[in-house]
This record gives C-alpha cells, sequence and structure tokens, in this order.
C-alpha cells in the first residue's frame, strides 16, 4: 500500500509540470531527500518546521519536498534509535522503487 502512495504522489508531482520534465526521474536525487524528511521526522522536527524550510514556491524541487514531507509525517515517529532507522530505511526504499517504477513507465 506504501508503494502505491508514494508511486501516485511522485506521478502527481512528475506530472503537474513541465518543469519537471528533465528533473522528474532523479531517483538518487530524490532518494537523498526522502532520507533527509524523514531524518527530521523521526528526529522530532515538527511538520510546519518542514514546510517553513521547504516549501517555498511551487517549483519543482518545493513540490517534491512537499509530497515527501506529507508522505514522513503519515509514518510513525520512533523513539528506539534501530526503529527510526528502520523506518528512514523504508521510506527512502519504497519513494526510490516508486521513483524507479515511474521512471520505466515513462520510458
Amino acid at each position: 500500500m506504501k508503494a502505491i502512495i508514494a508511486a501516485f504522489l511522485i506521478s502527481a508531482v512528475t506530472t503537474s509540470s513541465a518543469i519537471a520534465a528533465d528533473k522528474a526521474y532523479d531517483c538518487p536525487q530524490m532518494d537523498k531527500m526522502a532520507e533527509s524528511v524523514m531524518k527530521a521526522r523521526q528526529n522530532g522536527v515538527p511538520m510546519a518546521k518542514m514546510y517553513e524550510a521547504s516549501v517555498t514556491d511551487d517549483s519543482y524541487t518545493s513540490r517534491v519536498f512537499k509530497m515527501l514531507i506529507d508522505g514522513a509525517y503519515k509514518e510513525s515517529a520512533y523513539s528506539s534509535p534501530e526503529y527510526k532507522e528502520k523506518a528512514i530505511v523504508n521510506f527512502r526504499d519504497t519513494i526510490f522503487q516508486a521513483c524507479l517504477q515511474q521512471q520505466e513507465q515513462k520510458g
């Protein structure tokens, strides 16, 4: 289910603008962004602060950060370092996989 949601969100971001055409499938960059967002989520950064710092306009990057923030804050935050790391890795993997699937579909 998470993969379906991630694929839908990535598809919505990448098809919403012609600006995204050359950047839409930079999956390694999206992976790094996903890691940053989920690390902040797991370390207790409030969602509003994430938006304030990352969603500043209607640029491609802001739209990607909005999608990632929305997805990360639908996931639980954990207190143990082990579970935090698992949540980060799982989120990154889900986003990366969804990005690759979008890349294959757009071929």
